[in-house]
């Protein structure tokens, strides 16, 4: 035993093959080479520095300040106590022969104040870093077993340093835990009131559940956490990851609870499981991935995505109380499953949110943007959206099914609406100028629009099935295009008002517009059928415009049809109230024309048949052109008057041709009766003129 009552130096080499023990009751300055096959202890009543080699079975230190730039070295234990202490050295536990660092021994360094590490501390067996301040910087810190490390009270912080452990890495704080270095455990327990990785990362590698509980903030601000744990649980009241990651490997569940979550400027939360990030107050991906193996539930009062990316490879739910933000943003879900969207408003503008399997969005008490954006689903998709959706230029795809609910104004100006299968819509107004609604394959369109429908220059139909479509009123002019309305099979329309000026109106099988009181006007345009044509309506301006079917049945107010055609390949019945304009009514096989009033057949005005034209006049007929047929014509009036260069004509090339004209009162007939061809027959006989 080395003992001095003032301060002590020691230089050379002092070698003992039992214990060594020295002791000063000021400093003890170690330059010397130290070695005890036994127990080494080095005590000082003021200051120990070590700056050379201490080794021995075991190494017992203590001072009111300890600095070591040497080696202290042990088979079994080392215990360093002080009021302060810096290691800017190597502290081994543990040591072999061989110079390997076997599976015991243990290093304790506790000081009363500052515990200050920038050197090198390994133990076999555990490590205990104790002090009121514990600050690392640069230093390596590895433990076979445990590894503790604690500030009592004041400041913990690693610039730098590396912590790890085979076994559990405990680290506690009072306050605010600062890492800008590398943790690392097989388990690992954290006990801080916050936790701040900014630049620094933090591993856990072992499967055992992995829980950081923190009443104030988690800053991973460039940082790294990591587990590969079967679940992970964070809690925090503030989650900071701006350019940081967050990593689950495990198969279980990543489950974060904060009240606010920024993981914008490239931040990454990847579970490999499930992922369930419940946030009570705002969440910012922007710039950010979160993303799951197996299904996520991700909540918050607000959720920023712009230029996001939120993803899970089962089901994925996305549930914002207030406005969910996904402008250029991505939220898609992957596989089998499904993605389900809730939010008071929505904005997916230049943005993209789909899935793989089916999908509903749900706009709570606002709008859904999706301006420029695309909102897809490849098995069904649903909006209900208690404002309005915006779509312009956007698209709207479900796969097998399509059903929007919309409680106010669909604006689709150059979008694209579309579905695989069936699609239902339903809105306040719908605005499709220049867009494009349609059911793709057999799906039946079904659109509800409570006010009007303003398709100009759109598209809107079905390509193999039936469209249904109701409105207070429809516009298909046509605006820098043709205007088109169009069923693979049926097509049904109820509106109060159709104008389809220069457009096209069209139905594979039947074309349906029955509405009493309804006007269409076709001025230069086409309604036409593959199969039957059925009008009931108020008024029709047929001007320029055609009618085209197999089979037509018109119930009309009025008709106006100067310059227009209506032609059915077979039958065409037509009763109406009024008849105006020059133009050309053909039926195949037969053309039944019923009029309420009178009728003037005006020069040009063209009747026409291959087989029956009968025309039944409720007032009086004044035939100024060509009645023919080249079948049989009937003619009946409550009187007829057939005026110079006025023609009734039967002209079947087998001579079977016949004219019946009957009236009710008198008849005029100022032509001579050459004007009906030979081999026609009359059932009456009116006196013919001189």
């Amino acid at each position: 035993m080395l003992s001095a009552d003032a301060g002590v130096t020691l230089k050379g080499t002092i070698d003992s093959a039992a214990d060594l023990q020295v002791r000063s009751d000021g400093d003890l300055d170690n330059e010397a080479a130290l070695f005890a096959n036994g127990a080494l202890s080095l005590q000082a009543a003021q200051a120990l520095r070590t700056a050379a080699d201490v080794q021995a079975r075991t190494v017992t230190l203590q001072a009111a300040q300890a600095s070591n730039r040497g080696r202290v070295l042990a088979s079994g234990d080392i215990e360093l106590r002080a009021g302060q202490i810096d290691n800017s050295g190597v502290i081994v536990a543990g040591l072999l022969a061989d110079g390997k660092v076997g599976s015991t021994g243990s290093v304790t360094l506790d000081a009363r104040q500052q515990l200050r590490n920038g050197g090198q501390i390994n133990a076999g067996h555990q490590i205990h870093l104790l002090g009121d301040s514990l600050l690392l910087e640069g230093g390596q810190v590895w433990s076979g077993g445990t590894l503790l490390a604690q500030a009592r009270s004041g400041e913990w912080r690693n610039i730098g340093g590396s912590l790890a452990a085979i076994g559990l890495l405990d680290l506690r704080a009072t306050d605010l835990l600062r890492n800008a270095g590398s943790l690392q455990g097989t388990r690992i327990g954290l006990l801080a009131a916050a936790l701040d990785n900014s630049a620094g990362e933090l591993l856990q590698t072992g499967t055992d559940p992995f829980e950081l509980g923190l009443t104030g903030a988690l800053r991973n601000t460039g940082g790294r956490i990591a587990a590969n744990a079967g679940s992970v649980h964070l809690k925090a009241a503030q989650l900071l990851n701006q350019g940081g990651r967050i990593e689950h490997a495990g198969t279980g569940v990543l489950k974060i609870e904060t009240g606010t979550l920024d993981n914008s400027n490239a931040g990454l939360i990847v579970g490999n499981g499930e992922a369930d990030v419940a946030v009570a107050g705002r969440l910012d991906n922007s710039g950010g991935t979160l993303t799951a193996g197996s299904g996520a539930r991700v909540t918050g009062t607000e959720i920023v995505n712009t230029g996001g990316r939120l993803d899970a490879g089962g089901n994925l739910t996305v549930d914002a109380a207030g406005a969910l933000d996904n402008r250029t943003g991505t939220i898609v879900q992957r596989g089998s499953g499904q993605l389900q969207v809730l939010a008071s408003q929505l904005d997916n503008s230049n943005g993209l949110l789909g899935a793989e399997g089916n999908a509903r969005v749900t706009s709570r008490t606002g709008d859904l943007r999706n301006v420029d954006g695309n909102l897809y689903a490849r098995q069904q998709l649903a909006l209900d959206v208690a404002g309005a959706l915006a779509n312009q230029r956007g698209l709207v795809h479900g796969g097998t099914s399509l059903d929007l609910q919309i409680r106010q104004a669909l604006d689709n100006s150059q979008g694209n609406i579309e579905a695989q299968g069936a699609a239902n819509i339903r809105a306040a107004s719908v605005g499709n100028r220049g867009g494009r609604i349609v059911a793709n394959g057999t799906g039946q369109l079904s659109l509800e629009s409570a006010a009007a429908l303003d398709n100009r220059g759109g598209t809107l139909g079905s390509t193999g099935g039936a469209l249904t479509l109701t409105a207070g009123s429809v516009d298909n002019r046509a605006e820098g295009g043709q205007a088109k309305l169009v069923a693979g099979t049926d097509l049904r329309l109820q509106t109060a008002s159709l104008d389809n000026a220069g457009s096209m109106v069209h139905a594979a099988n039947t074309l349906y517009l029955e509405r009493a009181g309804a006007q269409v006007f076709n001025v230069g345009g086409q309604l036409s059928a593959g199969n039957l044509l059925r009008l009931d309506l108020a008024a029709l301006d047929n001007s320029n415009g055609r009618l085209l079917s197999r089979q037509s049945q018109l119930t009309l107010g009025s008709l106006a049809n100067g310059g227009g055609e209506i032609s059915a390949y077979e039958a065409l019945g037509a009763r109406l109230q009024a008849f105006s304009g020059i133009g050309r009514l053909f039926g195949g096989s037969e053309l039944r024309l019923t009029l309420a009033g009178d009728y003037v057949h005006g020069n040009g005005q063209r009747l026409e048949s291959n087989g029956l034209l009968k025309l039944d006049v409720a007032g009086a007929l004044v035939n100024q052109g060509r009645l023919e047929s080249k079948g049989t014509l009937e003619v009946s009036a409550a009187r007829i008057e057939n005026t110079a260069g006025g023609q009734f004509n039967a002209t079947a090339g087998n001579g079977s041709g016949r004219v019946a004209l009957s009236t009710a009162g008198d008849s005029a007939m100022p032509v001579a009766w050459t004007a009906i061809r030979w081999r026609c027959r009359l059932p009456t006989s009116p006196t013919p003129a001189p």
